[in-house]
């Protein structure tokens, strides 16, 4: 054996059981823990916690060798507790590191994968496909294997190989007559088009396959049509149930799509996992009806349903149909002259959100729901939309505000009004309710919020949540490090003359 490769034998990790890790150390005094993926006589590919890969040359290195460390602190942790190093241990350990954080869980399941490589809790863990009684990691050769086990259950059970997948041999003869009449599910089987269709959540409409409403949802489009006369078309997603006339059903599951990407906006922002529950097991209910006598005849209707009070009843007759009530998730809305629904439909989802997951002690202060459903407008449907153009006529004793307010020139205006200090002070302006709320207003809340998602996120975040067990201004001062409400007024007007 030459020297090049007794030192690369040398070299070679030994996998004692009572290790998890490797440890490489350069010839400069640096070393380095993770995961040895690949290791050749010229250079070793190391997998660090963090998710990175150095392919270090053999020439620099001075040792290769096991290590009870990964390089990660959550990781290391539970490893050193644990009371067994069998695989599932460790896999074990690197899902709880996970759920904590930790950006080591890739490398902890590959360690249990050297100690028993048909552990499925680190083969789940690394995005791994499992066919049969085998996993596999190249997602092409899962499919090739998913694809021979289908066909051998599928000859098994009499089906014959048609296009691209399979159908019943009865079936075959009206395919040939008419391929455009069958169609492939999700199965891989050719059925006739309806049969599939319906299978997926379809239903024919005025000749048209659309997404079709669940029974519950058909069930009460219905009891609607039983009680107003009227037709309305009802699509229920993961989180909203949104109620609308006088738009095409594929229209409202479009609408549907979009506040589900603002619910998953919401959630980034807020720094929350995919899976976490701002309403807490409700819905957003929005109701879109054609004109205010349609929606006063829906109260009618409706009212005890959602335990509406007259108090409800006079904002809608105030405020021409058009109402939202944050905490009990449910709005009414009448389109704009455009018809274009959009722009009411993300604000209020903007209002719903921040409305349930920031409450506060004193209840959702009126400038930040208003600021939360304009960033909703403004990411989602662009810059320049003009997001509040009327006058609120319900605010209160029947006084009216000028609402007019746009995200194209809120920054120009904000500076302005910071240039000039004729703005709210942010005691005043969290005071206002939201029928008071001007567009001078509205700048502010929005420059504010705009603000501190750019440059103060985590901030943010424990402001807003800070909000749920305390004053505004005591969760502030909390969040931003004892900041008062006077200084967040001279920061605001600082970073506001300064842009940002």
């Amino acid at each position: 054996m030459n020297s090049r490769h007794a030192l690369a034998a040398a070299l070679l990790p030994l996998f004692l059981a009572t290790l998890h890790a490797d440890e490489v150390t350069l010839k400069n005094g640096q070393v380095l823990k993770g995961y040895i993926a690949e290791q050749k006589d010229t250079f070793v590919r190391l997998e660090l916690a963090d998710g990175k890969v150095m392919r270090i040359k053999m020439d620099e290195v001075t040792s290769v060798a096991e290590s009870l460390e990964t390089g990660d602190a959550v990781l290391d942790a539970k490893l050193k507790a644990l009371a067994s190093d069998n695989a599932q241990a460790i896999a074990d350990a690197a899902a709880a590191a996970k759920a904590e954080g930790s950006r080591a869980a890739a490398l902890g399941a590959k360690l249990a994968l050297r100690r028993d490589e048909n552990c499925d809790t680190a083969h789940e863990l690394l995005g791994h496909m499992k066919v049969g009684e085998k996993w596999y990691s190249n997602p092409k050769d899962a499919e090739a294997a998913l694809g021979k086990e289908l066909a051998d259950k599928y000859k098994a059970e009499g089906y014959l190989k048609y296009k691209d997948g399979w159908i019943k041999k009865e079936d075959l003869p009206a395919a040939q007559k008419d391929a455009n009449s069958f169609m492939k599910g999700e199965d891989l089987i050719y059925r006739d088009k309806a049969t599939v269709m319906k299978a997926q959540g379809y239903t024919l409409v005025a000749g048209k396959w659309v997404r079709a409403g669940s029974p519950e949802d058909q069930a009460e489009m219905a009891r609607y049509k039983e009680l107003t006369g009227e037709g309305i078309w009802i699509h229920t997603t993961a989180h909203f149930k949104l109620h609308m006339q006088q738009f095409q059903p594929d229209k409202v599951a479009e609408f549907g799509t979009l506040l589900e990407k603002v619910y998953s906006w919401f959630l980034k922002i807020m720094k929350k996992p995919p899976e976490h529950d701002v309403f807490r097991g409700n819905k957003g209910h929005v109701w879109v009806l054609k004109d205010k006598a349609a929606v006063m005849d829906w109260f009618k209707n409706y009212r005890n349903r959602y335990s509406l009070d007259d108090g409800f009843s006079t904002l809608l007759e105030r405020g021409g149909g058009n109402v939202q009530s944050p905490g009990q998730l449910i709005a009414t809305q009448v389109p704009n002259q455009s018809g274009d629904i959009r722009n009411q439909l993300v604000h209020v989802a903007g209002h719903f959100l921040i409305g349930h997951h920031c409450r506060g002690v004193q209840g959702t202060p009126a400038w930040l729901a208003e600021a939360f459903g304009h960033m909703a407008e403004h990411e989602h449907l662009g810059n320049g939309v003009v997001n509040c153009s009327s006058l609120a006529k319900y605010a209160s004793g029947g006084g009216v505000a000028q609402k007019e307010f746009s995200t194209k020139d809120a920054m120009t205006r904000g500076k302005a009004l910071a240039r000039t200090g004729k703005d709210e002070v942010f005691n005043a302006l969290n005071a206002l309710d939201l029928n008071s709320l001007n567009g001078d207003h509205l700048t502010k809340g929005w420059t504010l919020i705009a603000w501190m998602l750019k440059l103060h996120p985590d901030k943010l975040v424990a402001w807003l949540e800070g909000m749920n067990t305390a004053q505004t201004d005591q969760a502030l001062a909390r969040a931003f490090e004892g900041w008062s409400t006077e200084q967040l007024d001279e920061e605001w007007r600082k970073i506001l003359k300064a842009g940002f």
